[in-house]
């Protein structure tokens, strides 16, 4: 069992920043909000160039102390990377 806890929901209102997507890995991504979905959740991309979509039953994560995604730290400018 690992010792990694999320904290919880992300706000509605965040449009991008470090996430965790439900049932998708173990690590933390830079996720930006897309376009809505059929269901009325919204899609989701990473930097490094991973995909899903949050609904109202599975949505993004707060990431809590979970390990951040190299690729996705890299990508990113140095200002942004630890905010």
């Amino acid at each position: 069992m690992s010792s990694y806890l999320a904290i919880g929901v992300w706000p509605v209102v965040r449009e991008q920043g470090w996430g965790l997507l439900p049932f998708r890995g173990d690590k933390v991504h830079y996720f930006h909000r897309g376009a809505l979905t059929a269901e009325g959740g919204r899609f989701a991309y990473s930097t490094c160039g991973m995909r899903g979509a949050e609904t109202v039953q599975v949505p993004l994560l707060v990431p809590g102390n979970f390990p951040r995604c190299r690729r996705c730290a890299d990508a990113l400018p140095a200002f942004k990377r630890y905010a």
